[in-house]
Order: structure tokens, then sequence, then C-alpha cells
């Protein structure tokens, strides 16, 4: 949700080459708010609240509001009052053109990552309840004390021996497989890799720091080649199948063989598609329809009549079962 939002603030960003100083300036201001905002969002999880982790170089920002930041219970609420009043700012001052009910969105994503946040938090901080933990462990223990005595009584010696181990074994790798998952945030080795985490979402970041990823790039469009819709492996080697198969909606044989393919079909031209994008076949030229114009202008009159009598004798129908009622009442 986190990066949703920051990717839609780097992409409302203006594109005036007059302000591209305060443009990238804010860009990288962000940047290294989101690294500590995901930071800090590791850190409420984490058993040690002190944790650290790897974050973008924050040189540049406010050492009082760094010493601040530091100081504060709630670093995340911070950031994200940071992240929302900077926004603000930049939007009156012209590096975020954009009208208030489309930014919306961006505050909408913040608003539903920090909820995440509160669920994480949940787990992290009320632990399993007490109650049931130790009625859980009493009764593994009154198991593994009386398995071997009734497999002793019911069982032969060394099947005895396989069956209780089995059965123990088991049941105790289930109860701490149960611990291991009740606090998933820790440093084990069974817990998130929550430095990868970091250290992913630090590179995803810089990511959109870069001009490349914020122009979108050049097509340059034509006919022929694009309209055959040509189907290629990601590693540029060639399809399984040539082409789509909603190509055939967009090319059209003739028999001319003009502006032929090099499977021998040829590629519809502008004229072949309609104002709506429909691709208009031979068949449906101007020449037949004007012809069966006429015909459909003698049928619609005649059918009009029809179903006009049709409703005369319904209304008739009904009228006479209403007197035979009236009768029926006297």
């Amino acid at each position: 949700e986190w990066f949703n939002a920051y990717s839609s603030l780097i992409a409302f960003t203006s594109p005036d080459p007059a302000k591209e100083g305060e443009v990238e300036a804010y860009q990288h201001m962000l940047a290294r708010l989101m690294s500590l905002l995901f930071c800090s969002a590791l850190q409420q999880v984490s058993p040690n609240r002190e944790r650290p982790f790897e974050i973008i170089d924050v040189e540049g920002l406010d050492p009082l509001s760094l010493k601040f930041l530091t100081d504060s219970n709630d670093r995340v609420e911070v950031i994200l009052q940071w992240i929302q009043r900077s926004t603000i700012l930049n939007m009156m001052n012209g590096v975020l053109p954009i009208p208030p009910p489309v930014m919306s969105r961006a505050f909408q994503e913040i608003s539903r990552g920090i909820v995440n946040l509160q669920n994480a938090r949940k787990i992290a901080d009320f632990p399993f309840p007490f109650p049931y933990a130790q009625t859980s462990m009493v009764m593994l223990l009154i198991h593994w004390f009386m398995c071997p005595l009734l497999a002793a009584m019911l069982l032969d010696r060394n099947l005895a021996a396989i069956t209780c181990f089995i059965l123990i074994f088991f049941l105790w790798c289930v109860n701490f497989i149960a611990l291991q998952l009740e606090s998933p945030f820790g440093a084990a080795d069974n817990d998130l890799p929550m430095e990868q985490m970091q250290i992913d979402w630090n590179k995803s970041v810089a990511t959109l720091l870069a001009k490349r990823a914020n122009q979108p790039p050049a097509f340059h469009y034509d006919v022929l080649q694009h309209r055959q819709l040509a189907l290629i492996m990601s590693d540029g080697k060639k399809g399984l199948r040539p082409r789509l198969t909603v190509g055939k909606y967009i090319r059209r044989s003739t028999k001319s063989g003009s502006g032929n393919s090099e499977d021998g079909e040829s590629v519809c031209s502008d004229a072949d598609i309609n104002s709506r994008g429909v691709l208009v076949s031979e068949s449906s030229s101007s020449a037949p329809l004007d012809e069966t114009t006429p015909k459909m202008q003698e049928e619609l009159p005649a059918a009009a009549e029809s179903k006009a009598g049709e409703t005369k004798a319904q209304e008739k129908k009904r009228e006479e079962k209403v007197q035979q009622a009236e009768i029926g009442l006297s």
C-alpha cells in the first residue's frame, strides 16, 4: 500500500522544466521518508524496538526534526504526518499540480498501509492466551506419561516403542511450531526475513528516482507490423504461437492480395474500421444496406399493425371476463 502511494506521488510531480530542481528535491526527500517509514514500521512489530535496519541516507533532513523523531514513541505516525504535510505544501507551490480528488488516492493508500501495520501489531503485541497455552502443555505432559504405559499393555514391545516415539515426537513438534508462529517478527532463523524486506524496500524506492522510471518509453507505431499482434517469449526468443487469436478481428483476407503480410493475409486499412472501432467486412458495405432498406421499411408497418391487432384482441377478452364476473356476482 505504501509503495503504491509513493509511486503515485512520484508520478504526480510536475513535468515543468522550470520546477525540475524543486521536483527532484521533493522526490529525494520523499524517498528518504519512505525508507524511514518502513524501517520504523518493522521496528514497531519487532520484539526489539531499537533493532537496526538499513535506510537511505538521511543527510539533508533537518537535524532537529530527526532528533524529535528519535525521541518519539510513535515514529510511524510522525513520519506519516511529515509525508502528508509535505504533500499538501508541494501541491500549493506547484510541485504536485494534481487536483485534490486525484491526490486523495495517495492518501487512501497511505491510510490502508497504516491499517495493515496495526493488524500486524496485533500479532506482535497480543500473545496467545496464557491459560490455553498452559492447558495445552499439561495435556502434552499427561500424554507423554500415559502413552508408554498404555502402549506396553496393548502392543508388542517393539511396536509399542515405535508407536510411542512417533506419537510423542510429532505432538511436541506441533507445539514448538506453534510457539514459532506466535512471534514471527524476531531475529531467529525461522522468523520473517525483516532485514531482507527492508533491503528490497530501499531498492524499490530508489528505482523510482531514476529518470527512465519516470518517463514512459517512446512508441513508434507501424501499421503493418503492430496490427499483426505477433508473440515472442520474454527472453527474446520466438514465441510458441505466431500471434494472438484476436488478430483475426484486426486483419482481413482479400482476393486481390494487396497489402499482403508474410502469411498471405492482408492488414485492414483505417477505412475498414468504423468510428466505434468495429471491423467492417466486405459484405457489410453501403450498397447492400441501401438495397435492404426499402424492404425493411415495408415490413415495419405490417409488424406494427399486427401487434396492435393482438393488443385489441387481448383487451376485448379482458372485458368479456369482467362482464362474466359481474353477471356471476349479481
